[in-house]
C-alpha cells in the first residue's frame, strides 16, 4: 500500500516526507534512520537529531513536520531529539518556538505509524532536557537526584555554591 505525502514538497529535496519505507530510503531523514538500522545502533544510543533549520522549513506543513518528527522520535529515539534553530541565519526562533509548543502529531498518524504523541512532557524533552542531558547541564528534574551532593556543598543559605562542582556543567 503506498503512503500518502504531503503536498507541501521539503525545500532541499523537492519532495514531501511521508512515512518511512525501508525500501526506497534514499533521501533526508529516511537515509539517516536507515544507516541506524543497517549499522544495528538503537534507539536512545550514540546518534542524535538536532532540529536545526530542518523545524523551520517543514513547520509550515503539518503533515511532513508529523512525519519527520514521528519518524526522528520513533526510530532515533525521544531521548535523542534535540532543540536547535539555526537562528544565526534566520533571526529570531520566535515563531519556531511557538510552532513546536503547539504542533500535534495527528491521531490518525499516530495510530498508522506508531509515532509518539507529542505531550508536553516530551516538548520538553526536545526543548531542552535532551541537551542537558547531553552535556550535563543541572535541570530542576535532575536536582531531586543530585539533592545528597548539592547539600553537602551548600552554604548557609542552602543554596548551592557556585564552586560546587557539577552545578552548572557536570564534567564527569
Amino acid at each position: 500500500m503506498r503512503q500518502q505525502r504531503s503536498r507541501t514538497a521539503d525545500r532541499r529535496t523537492c519532495q514531501a516526507e511521508g512515512a518511512y519505507d525501508p525500501a526506497n530510503a534514499i533521501r533526508g531523514v529516511d537515509t539517516l534512520i536507515k544507516s541506524v538500522e543497517t549499522d544495528g545502533i538503537a534507539r536512545n544510543a550514540n546518534v542524535y537529531a538536532e532540529l536545526g533549520s530542518t523545524w523551520r522549513f517543514v513547520m509550515r506543513d503539518p503533515t511532513t513536520a508529523a512525519h519527520l518528527l514521528g519518524k526522528l522520535l520513533k526510530h532515533i529515539g525521544e531521548d535523542n531529539v534535540l532543540w536547535g534553530t539555526d537562528s544565526i541565519w534566520y533571526g529570531s526562533p520566535q515563531d519556531q518556538i511557538q510552532a513546536f509548543r503547539s504542533f500535534p502529531i495527528a491521531p490518525a498518524l499516530i495510530e498508522a505509524h506508531g509515532y509518539s504523541e507529542l505531550t508536553p512532557s516530551l516538548k520538553q524533552k526536545v526543548f531542552g532536557l535532551n541537551g542537558a542531558r547531553v552535556y550535563g547541564v543541572l535541570t530542576a528534574a535532575s536536582l531531586p537526584a543530585r539533592a545528597d551532593e548539592l547539600a553537602q556543598t551548600s552554604d548557609q543559605s542552602g543554596l548551592a555554591s557556585p564552586s560546587s562542582p557539577g552545578l552548572a556543567v557536570n564534567a564527569s
